[in-house]
C-alpha cells in the first residue's frame, strides 16, 4: 500500500511537472508501462490541470472559477465535434 501511494505522487508530480520522462519512470512495472504515449500524457496533464481547478473553484466556493474549469475552449469544443462526427462515420 506505502508502495502504491508513492507511485501515485509520483505520477501526480510528472503530471503537475509535464515531465513525461519522470511519468515513464512512475509506471515502470504497471500495467501502464509502454502504453501511454507522449499525446496521452499531454491530455492526462491537461485532465488533471482541469481536475485540480474543479477542486479549487469547489473548495473556495468560486462558481466563476467551476464555470471556467467545466467549459471547453472554442478549440477543445471542436476537437470533441471532430471526434464525435469521427465516431458516428465508423
Amino acid at each position: 500500500m506505502v508502495e502504491r501511494h508513492k507511485q501515485h505522487a509520483a505520477v501526480e508530480a510528472a503530471l503537475e511537472a509535464n515531465d513525461y520522462t519522470a511519468f515513464t519512470a512512475a509506471i515502470k512495472g504497471t500495467p501502464m508501462e509502454g502504453k501511454v504515449t507522449q499525446e496521452q500524457f499531454t491530455t492526462m496533464q491537461t485532465m488533471h490541470k482541469k481536475h485540480e481547478a474543479v477542486q479549487d473553484a469547489l473548495k473556495n466556493n468560486n462558481y466563476d472559477a467551476f464555470v471556467k474549469a467545466t467549459t471547453p475552449t472554442k478549440e477543445e469544443f471542436a476537437q470533441m465535434v471532430k471526434t464525435f462526427q469521427e465516431n458516428q462515420n465508423k
